[in-house]
C-alpha cells in the first residue's frame, strides 16, 4: 500500500543497509524501528500518514534485521554500532542534521546517536524503550 515509498540498499563498512523512503519535505526524520523490527514491520502507519510535504522520512533496517541480511545480526555492542551506522546511512543520503524517531531497542539507539552525536541530532521522540541497560538487560541480551 505504501504508493510514495522508494526502496534501496547501501553499504556501510562491511553491513549492507536497508532502508526506505517516503516524502520530500525539508525536515529529515530518521525512523529507528525495535529488535527483530523493520522499518516497515514497526513505522508503517508513519510512512503511511506522515506528510510527505513537511518530512523527508528514512525508515532502516538495522544490520541483521529485515533485508539489511545478510549478515546475521551480532548483539555485541549493537546499540553504539547502530547509533554509528544509522549516522553514516543519514550522511550518505544528504542529511547532517536530523530528527529521529525511535521504538523499543530503536529507541534505545536514538537515545546513543543523540548522545554521542548532539549537533547531528535535531530532535529525538522514543517509546517503549530503556534510559539504561541494566545488568540483568546485559545477561538478557547475552542469551540471544
Amino acid at each position: 500500500r505504501l504508493l510514495s515509498l522508494t526502496s534501496d540498499s547501501v553499504h556501510i563498512g562491511k553491513a549492507k543497509v536497508h532502508y526506505v523512503r517516503a516524502g520530500n519535505g525539508p525536515e529529515p526524520v530518521l525512523l529507528l524501528p525495535g529488535a527483530l523490527g523493520s522499518a516497515t514491520s514497526d513505522f508503517t502507519p508513519q510512512l503511511e500518514g506522515l506528510s510527505k510535504e513537511k518530512f523527508t522520512l528514512i525508515g532502516w533496517d538495522p544490520p541483521g534485521y529485515g533485508s539489511s541480511r545478510p549478515p546475521e545480526r551480532d548483539f555485541t555492542d549493537f546499540f553504539a554500532r547502530d547509533a554509528e551506522c544509522a549516522k553514516s546511512l543519514m550522511e550518505r543520503l544528504g542529511f547532517h542534521r536530523f530528527s529521529a524517531v525511535g521504538w523499543s531497542d530503536g529507541g534505545i539507539t536514538g537515545l546513543v546517536l543523540a548522545g554521542r552525536f548532539p549537533s547531528t541530532v535535531k530532535k529525538l521522540v522514543i517509546f517503549g524503550s530503556n534510559a539504561y541497560i541494566s545488568k540483568q538487560d546485559i545477561e538478557m541480551i547475552d542469551k540471544v
